[in-house]
């Protein structure tokens, strides 16, 4: 039997069985390729929430990443992070004002990790050319969070 063969009977023997009713996922597809694609399908939904609330970023403009985390001010605020090639968006909407902040990826200088209350690691903090420190807590997965925003900062000389 050819190899293509023996994949095709694969694939037959793998597929919905509709006697049972049973459901057999196919083991091409393993789980991480199966998170990549959720991954990668996710931040686009948001692109329309990312434009209507942050009118001046041209169409074009993609998001490559969303979190949900808080920005650290006097108190924190719960919002969310929209990274994109060329720009960093926080909104949240607090006791009804919305707050935006608005980071041209050219303005940033350093990105360091942070630890919250000198203790959790769940923080980034962002300096930017005007001497300007935010601050981001409360990220789920800092470190991927990290990496994307090392990717689109090219400029950044800083090593890994």
């Amino acid at each position: 039997m050819h190899s293509q063969e023996k994949l095709e009977a694969s694939h037959k023997e793998k597929s919905l069985d509709a006697l049972d009713g049973s459901l057999h996922l196919n083991e091409a597809l393993k789980d991480e390729e199966i998170k990549k694609c959720l991954r990668e399908a996710t931040p686009n939904k948001y692109n329309s929430q990312y434009h209507k609330l942050f009118k001046d970023i041209p169409t074009e403009e993609s998001v490559l990443k969303v979190c949900s985390c808080a920005l650290q001010r006097d108190i924190l605020i719960q919002g969310r992070l929209y990274i994109s090639p060329n720009w960093l968006c926080f909104y949240a909407n607090l006791f009804g004002k919305d707050i935006k902040v608005v980071i041209p990826v050219v303005s940033v200088q350093l990105i360091k990790k942070h630890k919250t209350a000198r203790l959790l690691p769940n923080g980034l903090a962002i300096t930017t050319n005007a001497s300007r420190k935010y601050i981001f807590v409360s990220l789920i997965s800092r470190d991927s969070v990290y990496d994307v925003l090392r990717r689109v900062c090219t400029h950044l000389q800083v090593p890994f």
